[in-house]
């Protein structure tokens, strides 16, 4: 996510270039298909083998996040069993899935029912003594009282949840995949919109491709895809938004780069950037004033593929380059007023830390079907993707 100050009124349209090369398609694998929407287990506990049966692809209607208050797309699924239908952000800057349960002391209003982990018959708390917990979790707490792996997880925007680790069956399309690590959330605040918590795919152990491709021999290969259609449709308009886990034929026209890894956050998704242009004319920015590429050594520059953030943050001398030239490039198209109607251009502006990351937003992902190959260590973009 992006900590931003007040706006000043901003939307363009900008090219982002990133240093790709086309490379050889593989073979398929198995996939798992599902629509996208704007117990003290032993220590050894995985994820059970996903039954044999034939996939068929679910695609269903975008659910835009815009409209119920939230900037992320929710990826439709069933959680416990018998499955209970949740709405939860696609994230792939997290690492851990959760999301809000009853009896809840604390949570937001959602579009689904709240997830009550009394009626499921395959949840399981994760006991603190864990290695799932004690190893794997950051910064775990314990229950005093039960014993349980307690979490907490606050983001850049402001927004938090606390609760209980536990496992629970979660249910794809034909698919169930059971025994995944997830968090049952009893306190949450924030900026959550309607959704009832988090997907998280990002790359390390507790994210769900990690779990899924661990715990079924690979045959996913930590391999996924998404690609996100228009943010600002109605609720009721069809769209053909999706997500795959699974290797699947390298979608038509897309280009791949190097995935790059950063020793200071290696859970985070990281491309090298070579430019940008608007309206086809190359953006220039002052050599040295930003590092669009990673340094391994210091673990700074690159640029975070984030699906959870809305806007892309780069920056600030980046920022400033990209504002220029979006500003000269209306200004030459004759924008201005008009009697009493009025054109607003600008960016969105924002405040990043020293160490804040360039990120690119899900409003610049519109419309590429996007590759997230982490057995080969490369992502994808394929433009009119969806």
């Amino acid at each position: 996510m992006c900590v931003m100050a007040p706006p000043k009124f901003l939307f363009l349209l900008v090219v982002v270039v990133f240093v790709a090369s086309n490379a050889e398609q593989p073979p398929p694998g198995q996939t798992l298909h599902l629509p996208v929407f704007f117990r003290h287990p032993p220590d050894t506990m995985s994820l059970a083998s996903v039954a044999d049966n034939d996939r068929l692809p679910l695609r269903s209607p975008l659910q835009s996040g815009v409209a119920h208050d939230s900037g992320g797309y929710f990826a439709a699924l069933g959680v416990g069993t018998p499955p209970a239908r949740a709405l939860l952000i696609l994230d792939t800057g997290s690492d851990f899935t959760w999301l809000q349960c009853a009896p809840c002391r604390r949570c937001h209003p959602q579009l689904t029912p709240l997830y009550d982990p009394r009626r499921s018959s395959s949840y399981a708390p994760v006991p603190f003594a864990s290695p799932r917990c004690r190893d794997e979790l950051q910064f775990p707490g314990r229950d005093a009282r039960t014993g349980a792996c307690l979490y907490a997880f606050a983001y850049a925007d402001g927004s938090s949840s606390r609760g209980e680790v536990a496992a629970d069956a979660l249910a794809f399309a034909s698919d169930v995949v059971r025994n995944v690590t997830i968090g049952c959330g009893r306190d949450n605040e924030g900026l959550l919109g309607a959704d009832a918590g988090v997907l998280g795919v990002g790359r390390v152990a507790l994210s769900f491709p990690t779990q899924l491709a661990a715990a079924t021999n690979n045959a996913y290969a930590r391999v996924f895809s998404y690609c996100h259609g228009d943010r600002d449709a109605r609720a009721e308009s069809p769209t053909s938004s999706f997500l795959v886990f699974g290797r699947a034929p390298d979608p038509p026209g897309a280009a791949f780069t190097l995935m790059r890894t950063s020793a200071r956050k290696p859970s985070q998704y990281v491309v090298d950037m070579v430019g940008f242009s608007v309206d086809g004319a190359p953006v220039v920015v002052v050599a040295g004033a930003d590092d669009l590429a990673l340094d391994p050594a210091t673990g700074r520059g690159g640029v975070v593929v984030d699906s959870g953030a809305t806007v892309s943050c780069f920056s600030r001398d980046t920022y400033a380059a990209l504002q220029d030239a979006f500003d000269a490039r209306a200004a030459a198209a004759g924008c201005g007023t008009r009697g009493r109607t009025y054109y607003c251009f600008g960016f969105m502006g924002f405040e990043p830390s020293a160490d804040e990351r360039n990120t690119l937003g899900n409003v610049q992902q519109q419309g590429f079907h996007i590759v997230f190959d982490e057995e080969r260590k490369r992502i994808g973009f394929a433009p009119n993707g969806c």
